[in-house]
């Protein structure tokens, strides 16, 4: 019993919480100015990705991967884009796909069924624009920190099956929890995407400071434990 209560005390200190929102924003909603844009996605004052200077943000990872066989790579096959931009054609500039006023877009270059970005540190809010979900691949299903989530892009409201802008998506971590990767997930058929305009609520390379109650939890928590180990030792001699 004893024993028992001590792990389940260790497990509620260091298991993370995955409770998150999606948010989803239409086609329709896109314009070139973007405090407007920002307005609208709920993005005013992120820190943003837009492709302009060659070197992704520090602490991200684009990976696209594809884990099963298909006609357009064969064997399954990972693409890592962790750094520079190379090779160049990577990076597109397109009127008609991207999120971002400057028009790039991020598009690697292997077919996949998972696009995932990964980020150093745990963020608080992630959001990212899609294009070139048209006449092949999907449903894609949105994956938060390694889970399967029921979000479908092609389900929700205002989405467009084109080789343009599908959709924007945001996703927010409740309070006092955080983002570890965000990404798309197809089962059954590959496609390569277009991204753009990515924005973090926090610097990805350092992610979110935790805020005075969650120390204070841990704390307690393990204080909790301490106190228990040291009456238990006492009682044993």
């Amino acid at each position: 019993m004893k024993k028992a209560f001590l792990f389940c005390m260790i497990m509620l200190c260091l298991t993370p919480a995955w409770s998150f929102t999606i948010n989803y924003f239409a086609p329709s909603l896109f314009t070139t100015d973007m405090t407007l844009l920002n307005t609208r996605l709920g993005i005013t004052g992120y820190q943003f990705e837009d492709f302009e200077d060659g070197i992704l943000t520090p602490g991200l990872t684009i990976t696209a991967a594809a884990t099963i066989s298909n006609g357009y790579t064969g064997s399954p096959q990972t693409t890592v884009h962790n750094g520079t931009v190379a090779p160049t054609g990577w990076i597109y500039s397109t009127s008609i796909a991207s999120w971002s006023a400057n028009q790039f877009c991020i598009y690697p270059q292997v077919v996949a069924n998972f696009h995932t970005f990964s980020f150093d540190h745990g963020i608080s809010s992630f959001g990212f624009g899609i294009a070139e979900i048209d006449d092949i691949g999907g449903p894609h299903v949105v994956m938060v920190n390694g889970q399967e989530t029921t979000v479908v892009i092609e389900n929700l409201p205002g989405f467009v099956r084109t080789g343009g802008r599908n959709m924007y998506i945001r996703v927010d971590a409740a309070p006092g929890e955080v983002l570890n990767s965000v990404g798309l997930k197809t089962v059954s058929s590959v496609e390569s995407l277009f991204f753009s305009h990515l924005a973090f609520s926090e610097n990805p390379a350092i992610g979110v400071v935790p805020e005075f109650n969650t120390i204070s939890c841990l704390f307690i928590g393990f204080v909790t434990i301490l106190i228990y180990l040291r009456k238990t030792s006492a009682f044993i001699r």
